[in-house]
């Protein structure tokens, strides 16, 4: 069984990817998308913005696109090439800084917090036409954490009466995700819903609320031990809603504002025509298994023997158990990321437009967070064969992005390419990266 999951998780993730499942023309303009997105792409920003005339005087085809995206919090190139091999107690000659303190300090906000994702659009299963869109996405992320103290640890060893709290927290999951929306103008703009649905395939991760790891050396004892429960499900579902608004165009403004995943989780534990594809028996549709470690309360006799000389063997100090667990009676319900977003538009001449987008989600999980993100993108359109287009998005430290695309377009066909560095501004103070390409055709 869990190879089977191991399977289709590696094998998607290795083609594919809240905001992760972006279009290219998103990534080029940093997720300032809200006003400016048209088509089929306004699905998962603002789908009022399949009212507009140059929306819904126009059909078109998806040809499929891929975004990619992998980061983390901690460690850039530059920061690697810093560290690596130096000697943390002993002063840079240069700056006269110690060097652990640095280390320790890129550490603090979040601990270590890595995630990738991958997005895939089937190729010609999301379309739109007049004021209406239907897109169909596979998707997949995971989201693993460990806390600041592993490397207090690391770099400072270890400490009487400090009480280390190394809980590691793991989420993971694979779904595709179906959606409808409709775009309606009226007097003073337009607004526009998306009914969304969530097919779930995966879900492996700790159960973040009763898992739990620490270590602790008293004056008299050192006391560690650990305690994790995994959930591996298959064929969860959900639904989701987004809500939209965006202004007639004034004087080249324009405003909108989006609700992005409203209401959306996914119940799992519950039978689904997903389990009988992937061919798992209902029996298994939910795995928990409980895995202890524990160190018996070591004293000095343990390390040094006691007063026959005899020390402890490893087998009764050291602890591990590993027990499987009955699934709950109801069904288990993961969150869905969901976003709020407020963006504006500036027609700066015929050629060049301004967006920006000040955004918030309501949770922190698969790249999302709860703070605000804001973003801001040019687009200048001098050969309308060949538009090109970059952005800029701050959110605090471990939040921030920049960002470059372009189109390429002749007759019918469009091409769109992106890439983002994320948490940084360079290829060598950046800590991810951010690539996406797809096309579709217009007419």
């Amino acid at each position: 069984m869990m190879r089977r999951f191991l399977i289709l998780f590696v094998g998607l993730t290795a083609f594919l990817q809240a905001q992760f499942d972006r279009d290219p023309r998103a990534v080029g303009l940093a997720g300032a998308y809200g006003t400016i997105s048209r088509g089929f792409s306004a699905v998962g920003w603002n789908p009022a913005n399949l009212a507009f005339p140059d929306s819904s005087g126009n059909t078109r085809i998806s040809l499929g696109y891929v975004d990619f995206r992998i980061q983390n919090t901690v460690l850039s190139l530059k920061d690697v090439n810093y560290y690596n091999g130096r000697d943390l107690e002993r002063p840079d000659p240069y700056t006269g800084e110690i060097p652990k303190e640095g280390f320790l300090e890129l550490f603090q906000e979040d601990g270590f917090r890595g995630e990738a994702g991958l997005s895939l659009v089937v190729p010609f299963l999301s379309l739109s036409h007049k004021n209406w869109a239907v897109t169909t996405r596979m998707i997949s992320a995971a989201d693993f954490i460990m806390p600041y103290d592993y490397a207090d640890l690391f770099v400072n060893g270890n400490r009487i009466l400090k009480d280390y709290d190394l809980t590691i927290d793991l989420n993971s999951m694979v779904m595709a995700v179906a959606d409808y929306s409709m775009g309606f103008p009226f007097e003073f703009g337009a607004v526009g819903f998306t009914l969304r649905y969530f097919q779930g395939l995966t879900y492996y991760g700790f159960d973040s609320d009763e898992s739990t790891a620490h270590f602790l050396t008293d004056t008299t004892s050192l006391k560690a031990g650990a305690e994790y429960i995994t959930r591996l499900m298959y064929g969860g579902t959900g639904a989701g809603l987004d809500l939209g608004y965006t202004s007639n165009p004034w004087n080249g403004w324009q405003f909108s504002v989006a609700l992005n995943n409203l209401f959306a989780q996914t119940y799992w534990n519950k039978p689904s025509y997903a389990r009988m594809l992937l061919g798992v028996d209902e029996g298994d549709i939910y795995q928990s298994k409980k895995y202890v470690y524990r160190l018996k309360e070591l004293t000095p006799m343990d390390f040094f023997g006691d007063t026959t000389g005899v020390m402890p063997t490893f087998e009764e100090i050291y602890m591990a158990e590993e027990s499987s667990l009955n699934p709950p009676d109801g069904a288990v319900k993961i969150r869905y990321p969901a976003w709020v977003r407020f963006g504006l538009r500036r027609q700066l001449n015929p050629e060049v437009v301004w967006v920006s987008d000040f955004s918030a989600s309501f949770h922190n999980i698969f790249f999302a967070r709860d703070s605000w993100l804001w973003s801001n993108g040019i687009e200048i359109v001098r050969s309308p064969a060949f538009p090109v287009r970059a952005g800029l998005a701050w959110g605090g430290k471990n939040n921030k992005h920049i960002s470059f695309g372009f189109s390429v377009k002749t007759w019918i066909l469009n091409l769109d390419f992106a890439m983002a560095l994320h948490n940084g501004f360079s290829l060598q103070t950046a800590k991810g990266i951010e690539l996406a390409l797809g096309g579709y055709l217009e007419f």
